[in-house]
């Protein structure tokens, strides 16, 4: 153990006794019935060490202090701070009681084992897929989960993403940033870096995200390093290079531990493609009940009258916006519709040229990227998702979360997470003509289109809560890292 780490051993006791000084703790004198107290192994020089305290019924308070440790009891609750290496600073502040503490954390339930994870995703903005990385490492701290989140840079190493899991670790104890620079598509330094860092992490468990990350960390060896998890979001197809770079899936994925996707269809391709059936596991995206309830309506001005349209997501062909616009074409001149596409991406100049073609200028609001589409929903009568291909969508959800009735097609797993005219209307995907009629149904009819926005929420609050996906994910990552000590201790 380095000498600028805490170090500290199980103290266990039971019979309400007073505690004296002990020799590795100053423990002022204090009664309680039960207390526990025990500290993670050091997890390098980076990196912070937590004790984890559980203290059950206190008579008085107890403090207990160790160089850079403050930890304050205090009748009927249970604080718990950070413990930092030297070299590191920790702001202070004043608890009610006048005693001076690091960050608080959030106190873990009992005295479970702390799980460093390592996170490999590429991303530059908020994708669904960062969404909800971003959650389950914010309330996974809650389960004792370090979360080192990795991601690749070319050029400027800070953009949206990057800066939204540095505010998440300022504000979150156990969640950390490190970026991988990288000059192009052929630079292996991206391995070396890989290697680095896991060497440095020493994770229990390897998350991956997508096709790059997948063929990465096989490529460099780490799956002999700690068990892999590999996350399958689907594939988009924006372009021929794309779409082949897809099939690296081929031989990566046959090397993770666990493979995580998101539907049945999503689980039927990756058998396909050579991953064995008992290794993967369906985990559906997860959204909290009043996602959206706090946000302004966007500063825009859409005439009066019209009925507005909202779909959001990236701007690629299997999104099929241009059916879309179609169906949306058909509504007029019955019902005056208002269009608004929120993303952006390679179909853009395609759809404009639709726009223009369908006489549609004018009809339409293209937002580009936005940070959040949580304001849009505020102006929405209705939300589509008109793909061609889906795993769990984000925006199905967030449209549940926020009370706005959908329009979708019947593509992966859409039909997993909402019922045709229970939920949601469903229509088949490329097929304009039933598009725009389901349209007009909930344009023309609100009782129905309140009936199943409203169901809609209720399967949010009972079946997509983010908390009990955090607790499955965790289940699953703590089984793989018990198996994995087993194994090695036999």
């Amino acid at each position: 153990m380095r000498p600028d780490l805490f170090a500290a051993r199980c103290i266990e006791r039971h019979d309400g006794a007073v505690f004296p000084h002990h020799e590795h703790h100053a423990i002022h004198d204090y009664r309680v019935e039960q207390i526990q107290i025990a500290v993670a192994d050091g997890i390098g020089p980076r990196y912070l060490e937590f004790a984890h305290i559980r203290a059950v019924n206190l008579i008085q308070r107890g403090v207990l202090r160790r160089v850079r440790a403050t930890f304050v009891i205090a009748p009927g609750r249970m604080w718990f701070w950070v413990l930092r290496p030297r070299d590191r600073g920790a702001q202070k502040r004043n608890t009610d009681d006048g005693s001076h503490v690091t960050r608080e954390y959030i106190p873990a339930t009992g005295n479970v084992k702390t799980l460093r994870l390592l996170a490999i995703i590429e991303a530059t903005s908020i994708t669904g897929p960062v969404k909800n990385l971003l959650e389950f490492a914010r309330l996974a701290t809650a389960e004792n989960v370090f979360t080192t989140i990795a991601t690749f840079t070319r050029g400027e190493p800070e953009n949206q993403f990057t800066r939204a899991v540095a505010e998440l670790s300022r504000t979150h104890e156990g969640i950390f940033l490190e970026t991988i620079p990288e000059s192009g598509p052929l630079d292996p330094a991206p391995l070396r870096s890989l290697r680095a860092l896991a060497a440095r992490v020493r994770p229990d468990i390897i998350q991956t995200h997508a096709v790059k990350s997948h063929f990465l960390v096989r490529f460099a060896g780490l799956p002999k390093t700690a068990p892999w998890v590999a996350f399958h979001h689907g594939y988009t197809w924006p372009t021929v290079k794309a779409r082949a770079y897809n099939q690296l899936d081929r031989w990566s994925l046959r090397a993770a531990k666990q493979v995580l996707t998101v539907s049945i269809p999503f689980r039927d391709q990756l058998v396909a493609v050579g991953v064995r059936a008992e290794r993967i596991q369906i985990i559906h995206n997860a959204i909290r009940a009043d996602w959206g309830a706090e946000c302004l309506r966007p500063d825009i001005r859409i005439p009066a009258g019209r009925k507005v349209i909202l779909i959001v997501g990236r701007l690629s062909r299997e999104k099929d916006h241009l059916t879309l616009l179609e169906a949306v074409h058909r509504l007029r001149p019955a019902i005056t519709p208002h269009l608004i596409i929120v993303g952006d991406g390679p179909e853009r100049q395609r759809i404009d040229d639709k726009i223009r073609q369908l006489d549609l200028t004018g009809f339409v609001t293209l937002t580009g990227h936005q940070s959040s589409a949580e304001p849009w929903y505020r102006l929405a009568d209705v939300a589509v998702l008109s793909s061609l291909s889906e795993g769990s969508p984000n925006a199905l959800l967030e449209a549940m979360a926020t009370k706005v009735p959908v329009v979708a097609t019947a593509v992966g797993g859409v039909p997993e997470i909402v019922t045709d005219e229970e939920s949601a209307l469903l229509v088949k995907p490329g097929d304009a003509a039933a598009m725009s009629a389901a349209l007009a149904r909930l344009l023309n009819e609100p009782k129905l289109a309140a009936r199943l926005a409203q169901r809609g929420h209720e399967l949010i609050t009972e079946r997509y809560a983010p908390e009990a996906r955090v607790r499955r994910l965790v289940s699953i990552y703590r089984s793989i890292a018990d198996w994995r000590g087993l194994s090695q201790s036999s």
